[in-house]
């Protein structure tokens, strides 16, 4: 009687969860095996097996060398980098030597006075006391003195 039971269901398409789960597990494992069997190692010629090795050595070769000459870590990327980082470097050296000198001249003007004093001699026209301050004015040639008079 079950197995005329589980016809009429079969029949009329109905199969218990359990058991169409069964069912459709058993398919796709045989299903699986046929195809992975199918490329098993034991059925591959050894000049096929040859041939595929070599065939997986030069991608990997061709992938490598790309790695080594294309793209970020390349030989051209480490050029430009060690290009860069020279004139990094060199820029970095004239800033260095140019800080120092503000540095001196800080350390001028907060120890010495001759400093400030040449700089108001020379900026702002200043005189020291007891000095007298000559302003010498070139005599103009007689053509421009024509020309300012009218």
């Amino acid at each position: 009687m079950a197995a005329n039971k589980n016809q009429t269901q079969k029949a009329a398409g109905r199969i218990p969860a359990g058991q169409a789960q069964k069912t459709l597990t058993s398919r796709l494992t045989l299903k699986l095996k046929n195809f992975v069997g199918r490329f098993s190692l034991s059925n591959i010629s050894a000049s096929s097996m040859r041939t595929a090795i070599k065939l997986l050595l030069l991608v990997m070769l061709v992938y490598l060398q790309s790695i080594l000459w294309i793209g970020e870590g390349s030989f051209a990327d480490v050029r430009r980098l060690k290009q860069s980082i020279s004139e990094l470097e060199q820029k970095n050296k004239s800033l260095q030597a140019r800080n120092q000198q503000l540095i001196d001249e800080v350390e001028s003007l907060r120890n010495g006075l001759d400093l400030i004093e040449h700089r108001a001699r020379e900026d702002l026209g200043f005189i020291k006391e007891g000095e007298v301050f000559y302003h010498i004015i070139k005599k103009q040639p007689e053509k421009e003195r024509n020309e300012q008079k009218k």
